[in-house]
């Protein structure tokens, strides 16, 4: 791809321009807000380059080719946990948590156990083999913690 690109176009161009604009501005009260703007715009369109690269996306096991104000545009809309090599993750509050998937599975087995274990006499082989299966289920999920 590789090529220039409009600043006006792009939501992130444009808030990048009046930023720039802004401390410009500040800088130099004495130049128009105007002048300053078609600047910054011209210098977004020769030098931001919008190269193609590709993003390995463990999650999905794709490997999707996009843009860099693609990567920009999604970074920017979905804040994801960034780290200093480049890795995203999604947000913990958007991407259920798989540790509680297997606690549920923990409680809702102790759950059948236990039911299971009340339809024997006590004392019973059934209900001592279900009560033993419901404590071991008990202490998978405690070791879990």
């Amino acid at each position: 791809m590789n090529q220039t690109v409009d600043p006006k176009e792009h939501k992130i161009l444009m808030k990048y321009r009046d930023t720039m604009s802004r401390i410009i501005k500040s800088a130099h009260p004495e130049m128009d807000i105007r002048d300053i703007y078609a600047g910054v715009e011209y210098s977004i369109s020769k030098r931001f380059k919008n190269f193609d690269l590709v993003v390995q996306n463990n999650y999905t096991g794709s490997n999707p080719k996009i843009s860099m104000l693609e990567l920009v545009d999604y970074i920017a809309k979905r804040e994801p946990i960034l780290t200093s090599y480049g890795t995203m993750f999604r947000r913990h509050d958007v991407v259920p948590n798989p540790m509680a998937k297997v606690i549920q599975n923990f409680l809702d087995l102790r759950k059948l156990h236990k039911k299971e274990m009340f339809k024997y006499p006590k004392g019973s082989e059934q209900f001592e083999k279900y009560n033993l299966l419901q404590a071991l289920t008990t202490k998978s999920r405690a070791y879990m913690r």
